[in-house]
Formats: C-alpha cells, sequence, structure tokens
C-alpha cells in the first residue's frame, strides 16, 4: 500500500515538474488514470479480513488531492483565455483512451461483494460517494474548459471516452446512494 502512496505522490509531482512553458499541464488526466487505478488495485488486491482498507480516509487521501489538482488546471485552461492547440489537446486526452476500461474496473472493484460490504461495515457509503461525486464534477468542469478551447474536439474519441467516463462516475457514485 505504502508503494501504491509513492507511486501516486510521483506521477503528481514529476506532472508538476514537467510543465514547459504552457501554463497548465497536459498530465492531469495521466493523474486520473494512474490514481484510479491505483485504488482498483487496491480494492482488487483487499484482504476482506483487513476492513480499515476501505475507510473514508482511504479514498479521500487520493480522491481529494486529485479532485483539487483537476479543478486548478481546469482554472488554468479557463484563465488562459486560448484556444488550445489541437496537439496539445490531443496529448492532454490521451490518457483517456483507458477510460472505458478504468470505468468498467473501478465499479467493478466497488460492486465486489467484500469491497461493498467493508464500505457499508465502516459506515463509509457517504464518503465514498462524495468523493466520487467531487471527483465527478471536476472533471465535468476539466472537460467543458477543454471544449471550451478547442475548436472540434468533439470529433475526438478520447475527448468522448472523457464525457462516457464523467457520466460513468455518476453512475458509480449512485451505488453508494442508499446503503
Amino acid at each position: 500500500m505504502k508503494f501504491i502512496n509513492v507511486v501516486a505522490f510521483a506521477t503528481a509531482a514529476s506532472a508538476a515538474a514537467i510543465q514547459d512553458q504552457r501554463s497548465f499541464s497536459l498530465d492531469t488526466l495521466e493523474q486520473v488514470d494512474t490514481t484510479l487505478e491505483a485504488i482498483v488495485t487496491t480494492l482488487n488486491q483487499r484482504n476482506s479480513n483487513s476492513p480499515e482498507t476501505i475507510s473514508a480516509i482511504f479514498f479521500q487521501s487520493r480522491i481529494l488531492p486529485l479532485t483539487a489538482t483537476i479543478r486548478h488546471e481546469a482554472i488554468k485552461i479557463y484563465r488562459s483565455g486560448k484556444p488550445l492547440p489541437f496537439n496539445d489537446a490531443k496529448r492532454l486526452l490521451a490518457p483517456a483512451e483507458n477510460f472505458p476500461a478504468l470505468a468498467t474496473s473501478l465499479r467493478s472493484a466497488l460492486k465486489a461483494e467484500n469491497v461493498r460490504a467493508a464500505i457499508i461495515q465502516q459506515d463509509v457509503c457517504n464518503g465514498v460517494k462524495s468523493s466520487i461525486s467531487g471527483l465527478q464534477d471536476a472533471l465535468a468542469g476539466y472537460e467543458n474548459d477543454v471544449r471550451r478551447f478547442t475548436p472540434n474536439i468533439d470529433s475526438n474519441a478520447n475527448y468522448n471516452n472523457l464525457v462516457a467516463f464523467v457520466d460513468s462516475l455518476a453512475e458509480t457514485g449512485a451505488m453508494f446512494k442508499d446503503c
């Protein structure tokens, strides 16, 4: 588990360090992919005898910083006020190629009987739901700003993957509405 935290931190740190002359990072969606893949891996490897793995802190410590990063980068894109060059938009959206599989694996990991039972047992349904909802909201704003400043982006398959992923997060969060 510590290794996953180190990898997530290193990813965030390297993304911040590798910004060229742009005022915003092109690696934000890569952070989304890496962080959520790490969460899925942890949930899938979870030992049913260790319910402390599934706590509000488990989700919040990973998703809240990610949500803050997404919002921060969306604001930077918006404040730039400049059209995003199509090649930059393609690079920015490239990690979204994996989002259909990521949506499925995240939902599957959270639906697993032992994981769902641990979430209910730890009484963190609202924490999980609000973390996912916050991520969905941040990504929706990010997607909106990318669309606003990138002409003809609607025809980009990875952009459409991002839009579908945002929608899938609403469905995933709704799984914890009444638990």
